[in-house]
């Protein structure tokens, strides 16, 4: 029995459809994570200074233009960057 136009098209209407999967949203935006990190160290002349060899973490820091966090732990790039 063969089924008419109208017919597939019902009958396609009655299957349940998957809701789509943020799999590959999140892999451009996560994406993007990593070229931001690249581009701000090539702002920050991060690796000019690592050419003339190795530096510590700390180090870095003090050559860096680069100002504390209040309260985080961690280092941000001055807002008039």
């Amino acid at each position: 029995m063969s089924l008419s136009m109208g017919q597939s098209s019902v009958a396609a209407k009655d299957q349940t459809v998957a809701p789509p999967a943020p799999d590959k949203i999140l892999q451009i935006g996560l994406g993007f994570w990593g070229s931001k990190a690249l581009l701000s160290a090539v702002e920050l002349g991060l690796f000019t200074h690592l050419a003339k060899g190795p530096l510590s973490g700390d180090a870095l820091a003090k050559q860096l233009p680069l100002v504390a966090a209040v309260g985080a732990g961690s280092a941000r790039v001055p807002s008039s960057m």
